[in-house]
């Protein structure tokens, strides 16, 4: 913008703002582009607590269905933001002991959340000193769970497929569930 011109387009973005933010740079002669943008930062940019960063924290779950690569993700998004709401408010004396105490809350509450007991348990035991570790156990754990499923359906499909019916004579069913025997 042309410097003769900052004024005229100050007053022509001040006109298109309406409601309370319009009332406040007029009553409070807010007359540049730094006073408003001030206001309009202070007044309206979402300011998150560290109470509500703990809340998320503290309330976070794997959900059913959600892989734990998911949940690994989620939780470690979640534990930087109450990381950084904790440590804006900390003192230079406090930082590492802040940054401690978030890490060690990110990995009890990772365990916690765990959807599967089984998993849970597991992890819970090996009492893993790093999140490093703890993550991978649960992955590890979350596929053994997924193969040994795997393993049990593709040896139901395959001995229903070498049965032989005693109704029937046919291979691929039992007589209690043979469709002539319910025709008979």
């Amino acid at each position: 913008v042309h410097p003769d011109k900052r004024d005229r387009l100050f007053q022509f973005v001040v006109t298109k703002l309406s409601g309370e933010p319009r009332l406040t740079i007029i009553h409070r002669n807010l007359d540049n582009w730094e006073e408003v943008k001030t206001y309009l930062k202070n007044a309206y940019t979402e300011r998150r607590t560290l109470d509500y960063h703990a809340k998320e924290l503290f309330q976070a779950k794997q959900a059913r269905g959600e892989s734990v690569t998911a949940w690994i993700q989620r939780i470690q998004k979640l534990s930087s933001e109450f990381r950084e709401a904790a440590l804006q408010d900390a003192l230079d004396n406090e930082i590492d002991g802040m940054l401690k105490l978030s890490e060690k809350l990110r990995d009890i509450r990772f365990v916690q959340g765990l959807f599967s007991d089984r998993i849970q348990t597991i992890v819970r035991s090996r009492n893993h000193a790093t999140f490093d570790r703890i993550a991978e156990l649960a992955l590890d754990e979350e596929s053994a769970i997924l193969s040994k499923g795997e393993r049990s359906s593709a040896v139901d499909s395959r001995s229903n497929r070498t049965e032989k019916c005693l109704e029937c004579g046919r291979l691929g069913h039992k007589a209690d569930r043979c469709f002539r025997k319910k025709e008979n």
